[in-house]
């Protein structure tokens, strides 16, 4: 089995999208200017009541980081070890691959609506070498 092979890169890219996110959407606040710092400083301060439980939307927010952060991690995890799948066992594992390939799309075009350019390719990039197997 060769060292580097599409699945291999593509968890490496999906490794780098989770550090990139974690660092920069859980475990630091990024400034974006005074505007978005007042926006981020209300969802931190307005509480609400959610189906009995008093919430914010920085809470909302964090959480929803923390999953996707998680969801990044697996992601990578998965792929790395379908890459040492046999080839005689691949059609036992084959619609993990698929569906790999599916969310990772679906998360390309979201980064590509809502994000910005980092992730956008890394997730592309990604997804395209999930195709390649």
């Amino acid at each position: 089995m060769p060292a580097i092979t599409p699945y291999r890169v593509a968890a490496g890219l999906l490794a780098v999208v989770f550090t990139g996110h974690t660092i920069g959407a859980v475990l630091t606040e990024p400034s974006v200017g005074l505007d978005g710092d007042v926006v981020f400083a209300s969802m931190k301060a307005v509480s609400f009541n959610f189906y009995g439980s008093t919430r914010t939307w920085h809470g909302f927010y964090l959480a929803f980081s923390i999953t996707q952060s998680l969801w990044l991690a697996f992601t990578a995890f998965i792929t790395w070890q379908l890459d040492r799948v046999p080839d005689a066992a691949w059609p036992h594992v084959a619609a993990i691959g698929w569906a790999l390939v599916g969310v990772n799309a679906a998360q390309a075009v979201l980064c590509w609506m809502y994000f910005f350019i980092a992730p956008s390719l890394f997730s592309t990039a990604a997804t395209a070498l999930l195709l390649v197997e």
